[in-house]
Order: structure tokens, then C-alpha cells, then sequence
């Protein structure tokens, strides 16, 4: 495959889980990103990854050689809902349709699979009981608080609403990605306003 080709593929991949998480400040790993897709060679996806880097469609983290973040950006959003050059942008969407498809309608026959998130070796998936209002009730108050700050300004203000959002959505789910609930429960936590209720959805949330 095509470098340009593989980095289209790369994005895809990294947009519809961008899409399912609902939330795009997320850094995913790439080396998981391309066992995922079955990218072969760590040197190809690299070189992929540096390619959408070039052209502004997402940006890399890189801790260590072997431990390396990709994230899309919002000029990589539009070109992946544009579907692409190359054509393998609007093929995977079409592969990952058949497959939730595939997935319904073996529910609806009675061969039930656990949910699990889709995409789920990116993450660290661990079942757990969902649960009450506990959480939600300290999720609402965050929330409130947000809102009400006048100290925030609108962008600012937006991108911590995006926090909580996709805080709670992952908080609600039957499989929680614990990698991105610990990214987003240290980027709330360093809120003065809201530390105390971050402090206390992250010890509800390791009892639960």
C-alpha cells in the first residue's frame, strides 16, 4: 500500500474513533492504531502518520520511539468527511457500516455478543457496573459550575464542556476506556473551581 494511501487508511481509522468517543482532543496510540488495522510494519504507519502531520490533518505525540500519540485535527476531520483522494477513506467507512450491520443482526437472531466500544483494542476496556446517579449528580454540578464561571473565557469554556462531555459518555458506557477517563479526569482536575468534584469522581469512579 501507498504511503499516501496508508495515511488516508490511518485517518479513517482514527476519525471514526474520534467520531464514536465524541470528543477530538484525544491522543490514540499509533502502534495500537496500526495492530488495529493490520498496517504491517511500524516504519510504514510512521511514515504515514508523519505524512497527515505534514498536511495538517493530525498531530503526534511522542513520549518514546516505540510509544507514539496521533491525534486528528479539525482540518483532518473535514478532509476524512470529504472522503479523501485516494478512495479508501469512503472503503472503510462502507467496511465499518457492514460490520455494525453484521453485528445487528446478530443480536436480532438471538447470538448475543457483549458490547464492547468499537475500536476496543485502542483501549483499555474494563467492564464494570455502570453506575447510578451518583456519578451523573457530580457530573451536572461540574457542568454548572463550567457555565457559570465568568473567569473562563468562550474557548476555554468550551473545551472543558468537551471534557465533561465525553467524561460522562464514557462514565455511562458498560465498557469504560480507563486510559482516556484517567486523561480526562487529570485535564478537569487542574480546574480550581471543579478540582473537589474531580477529586470526588475519581475516587467514585475507582470504587466503581
Amino acid at each position: 500500500m501507498e504511503t499516501k494511501e496508508l495515511s488516508e487508511l490511518l485517518l479513517a481509522a482514527i476519525y471514526y474513533e474520534t467520531e464514536n468517543i465524541g470528543h477530538t482532543y484525544i491522543f490514540f496510540s499509533l502502534q495500537e492504531v496500526a495492530t488495529t488495522l493490520g498496517a504491517g510494519e511500524m516504519t510504514n504507519i510512521v511514515e504515514a502518520a508523519q505524512l497527515l502531520e505534514s498536511r495538517g490533518f493530525a498531530l503526534l505525540s511522542q513520549g518514546s520511539p516505540s510509544d507514539i500519540g496521533i491525534m486528528i485535527t479539525n482540518d483532518g476531520c473535514l478532509f476524512a468527511e470529504q472522503g479523501g483522494e485516494t478512495g479508501i477513506i469512503s472503503e472503510y467507512g462502507e467496511y465499518r457500516e457492514k460490520i455494525g450491520a453484521a453485528q445487528s443482526t446478530r443480536d436480532q437472531a438471538g447470538d448475543h455478543v457483549p458490547p464492547t466500544p468499537c475500536g476496543e483494542p485502542l483501549c483499555e476496556a474494563v467492564s464494570h457496573v455502570v453506575p447510578g446517579v451518583t456519578y451523573h449528580s457530580i457530573i451536572m454540578e461540574i457542568m454548572h459550575i463550567l457555565i457559570n464561571d465568568s473567569s473562563l473565557d468562550m474557548e476555554t469554556r468550551d473545551y472543558l464542556l468537551k471534557d465533561v462531555d465525553a467524561l460522562h459518555i464514557q462514565l455511562s458506557k458498560e465498557m469504560r476506556n480507563m486510559k482516556l477517563i484517567e486523561t480526562l479526569l487529570n485535564n478537569l482536575g487542574n480546574q480550581p473551581p471543579i478540582s473537589h468534584l474531580i477529586a470526588q469522581l475519581t475516587s467514585f469512579t475507582l470504587r466503581s
